[in-house]
């Protein structure tokens, strides 16, 4: 099931004009780990991509460390912001393995452009 889901979000990304609708991701409750970088979900985190009737859940308890961007660009590109659920749902894609990278990147894109997150100041 997750493969189809992610080959038919792939395609959705095709359709970038619906990008416009901006429907960002509901945030959920979170814990930070003492590192200072990783945080888990304490619910679910789900995200309806565009218009579709697609859903992708990424379930409590999964860990995240946002954007994966190297520790000496932080000050330049942080791990948190604008982005940062949809870097928890690409991370999921990642870990659930249910679809291939480029899909899971295309759904990134996608989500971000969701999140009112301009080309210019993505990752």
């Amino acid at each position: 099931m997750a493969k189809s889901i992610c080959l038919a979000l792939f395609l959705s990304f095709l359709f970038t004009e619906w990008a416009a609708a901006q429907q960002p991701i509901a945030p959920v409750p979170m814990t930070p780990f003492g590192d200072g970088q990783d945080s888990v979900l304490t619910q679910d985190l789900q995200y309806r991509v565009l218009q579709t009737t697609f859903v992708i859940v990424v379930p409590t308890g999964f860990v995240t460390d946002f954007a994966s961007t190297p520790r000496a660009l932080w000050s330049v590109i942080p791990p948190t912001g604008r982005y940062q659920l949809a870097a928890v749902v690409h991370d999921f894609l990642y870990w659930d393995q249910g679809c291939t990278r480029e899909q899971a990147d295309a759904v990134f894109r996608v989500a971000m452009a969701e999140s009112n997150v301009k080309p210019s100041s993505a990752i």
